[in-house]
């Protein structure tokens, strides 16, 4: 028996790039009704929720204020923050409410976050999930499909290669966590800030389609590189200098004993021209998942249409939207893909 019924009550935390586009969608929906809002600025505090999503507005409040949200009558929150605070996940789930998100939490192997999440489901009697592209989709989702066409498999690599220069993302994450127009001297000793939280969520994502296989990851590898620009380039968010970073390369692999079985290797530029160059289709927002297996299979997939790396976020808080029948009728607890029934978008097809 569902839990919950449509219309879904939403209440969005965090109004940033996937939030905005999560915001639209609730708003045009009439199996979902946008109840409230959290944010995290003065600027937004108070504010109607349609129009910081650049829309019209729809007689809802944003706030600043968290207790408002867990004491709010609401189905489920739509936690989209890029640094995620596990008390506020514990708290939005203890009140009742069930959450999805994209940040993380795709798969947990660490118990006692594991025992923390389900014993605030348990209290509220609700149920958490976790969607995204990559993880959530291209590294994990995808592959899992993929390895019915295969006999044998010896290695699964996935690719992210994105083109960041135009996309809507904040200056904040761009330049402050993930270290983009730091000079060449300071990006050698200082990794970016956001490095370890895609590391945690990477091997997250790289357990899941473990465990899909049926097998157990023993350790993992991961580096990271800059590219600098050879010229200034003018970027959505802002300037990047000649000479500054503008090009990330960020790598990981699981292993048993010795052998690589997954490897993930994202690549994102803000720049054209960059040293090194990077021979990757660097072309707007592309997805590859190869198995090397008996037969391997190679899968590409990209956005149709203009803006291709913000189309990603569409993708992403597509992603989310999605998911939301599928966990307002699950039961109590903690869930991955690997525990819900097929997640598709039932109810975007316009007959």
């Amino acid at each position: 028996m569902a839990k919950r019924n449509p219309p879904f009550r939403v209440i969005q935390w965090g109004t940033g790039a996937v939030g905005k586009y999560c915001i639209q969608r609730t708003i045009e929906s009439p199996h979902l009704r946008q109840v409230g809002a959290r944010v995290f600025s003065d600027a937004k505090d108070g504010q109607d929720v349609g129009e910081i999503a650049h829309g019209k507005a729809i007689g809802v409040k944003a706030s600043k204020d968290k207790q408002a949200v867990y004491d709010a009558d609401a189905d489920i929150v739509l936690y989209t923050p890029l640094i995620v605070d596990l008390d506020d996940i514990c708290a939005i789930l203890a009140s009742g409410k069930d959450l999805i998100t994209p940040s993380g939490f795709v798969f947990l192997k660490d118990q006692a976050v594991l025992d923390r999440i389900n014993a605030a489901c348990a209290k509220g009697k609700s149920t958490m999930y976790a969607a995204g592209i990559h993880p959530g989709f291209a590294g994990d989702r995808v592959p899992l499909v993929l390895s019915a066409l295969c006999r044998n498999i010896n290695k699964v690599t996935v690719y992210e290669l994105v083109s960041m220069a135009d996309m809507t993302e904040s200056p904040d994450l761009i330049f402050g966590y993930l270290g983009f127009n730091m000079d060449g001297e300071t990006a050698a000793k200082t990794p970016p800030p956001l490095l370890k939280t895609m590391s945690t969520i990477f091997k997250e994502s790289m357990q899941m389609l473990a465990a899909g296989l049926g097998f157990e990851i023993e350790s993992f590898r991961t580096s990271h590189e800059y590219a600098l620009t050879t010229e200034d380039s003018y970027t959505t968010p802002g300037l990047i200098k000649k000479g500054h970073v503008g090009g990330q390369h960020f790598n990981y692999e699981a292993l048993v004993g010795d052998r690589t079985v997954i490897e993930f290797k994202t690549y994102w530029r803000m720049a054209e021209k960059l040293e090194p160059a990077w021979n990757q289709p660097m072309k707007g927002l592309t997805y590859i998942v190869e198995i090397d297996g008996d037969p391997g299979v190679r899968c590409v997939f990209e956005p149709i249409g203009d803006r291709p790396a913000e189309l990603g976020l569409i993708w992403t808080a597509a992603l989310v939207m999605n998911a939301i029948p599928e966990v307002c009728e699950a039961s109590p607890g903690f869930k991955t893909t690997l525990d819900l029934p097929l997640i598709a978008a039932k109810a975007a097809v316009h007959l």
